[in-house]
C-alpha cells in the first residue's frame, strides 16, 4: 500500500524513494548500503504520514543524507512551472476634442448670501 500525503487542495502519491529523493538521499545506494534499516524505515514510511515520519525520524534522516547524498538533486514531486499569461496591455484612445466654438464659457456668478447680525 502506498502512503498519500495532501498538498493544498491536489492528492499526491509519495512512495519512499521519491521520499528518500526529496530529503536528498540515495535510495538505491541507501537500500544496497543498510538494508535492514531501508526495510524497517520503508514499512514505517507507508503507515504514517510523510510529515509525521520527517518528525520522528529528523536526526535520523540527517545522518542517513550525509551518509547517501543524492549526487544530482532531482525533484519528481516539483510539478511544471505554470505559464503565466502576460497581462492584457489596454491601449489609451485620446478622446476627440470637441469642437471649439471659439467663445469661453461664461462665468456665472455665485449668489451673495447676506451676513447674520
Amino acid at each position: 500500500m502506498r502512503p498519500t500525503c495532501w498538498k493544498k487542495t491536489k492528492r499526491i502519491i509519495m512512495t519512499f524513494e521519491e521520499y528518500c529523493q526529496s530529503k536528498k538521499i540515495d535510495a538505491k545506494a541507501f537500500a544496497t548500503g543498510d538494508p535492514k534499516k531501508w526495510m524497517d524505515l520503508k514499512e514505517l514510511f507507508e503507515q504514517v504520514h510523510p510529515n509525521s515520519f520527517t518528525q520522528q525520524k529528523k536526526f535520523l534522516i540527517n545522518n542517513i543524507r550525509r551518509t547517501y547524498l543524492l549526487k544530482e538533486s532531482v525533484s519528481p514531486l516539483k510539478e511544471e512551472p505554470k505559464k503565466i499569461s502576460p497581462k492584457p496591455v489596454i491601449k489609451k484612445i485620446n478622446p476627440v476634442a470637441k469642437p471649439n466654438s471659439g467663445s469661453p464659457t461664461p462665468k456665472i456668478p455665485k449668489p451673495a448670501i447676506p451676513k447674520r447680525p
